[in-house]
């Protein structure tokens, strides 16, 4: 499993985006998850990029701060790549 921080205004985070989606392509049926948490405190901004980007795994919006609490994303893009026993690699 791939969790990626990102923010709409982030352009490291969105220029990730399409290497991504091919590396998710290519090993998708392999039991391989993406999801995208997102930082923005603008989700009128958020809704906006997740359209644009179409990106094809989950996206979810931080509205309750716990990329920072439980994850301690103090900057994005962060990501942690997290093998199938939970561990974070």
């Amino acid at each position: 499993m791939l969790l990626d921080f990102w923010a709409s205004w982030c352009s490291p985070c969105r220029a990730s985006f399409p290497r991504i989606r091919e590396v998710y392509g290519k090993i998708k049926d392999k039991d391989f998850i993406v999801i995208n948490i997102s930082i923005d405190q603008n989700k009128d901004a958020w809704l906006k990029a997740v359209k644009e980007e179409s990106n094809p795994w989950p996206q979810l919006y931080d509205d309750r701060k716990v990329s920072y609490s439980l994850f301690n994303v103090n900057a994005v893009p962060t990501s942690y790549l997290i093998d199938p026993q939970a561990k974070s690699l």
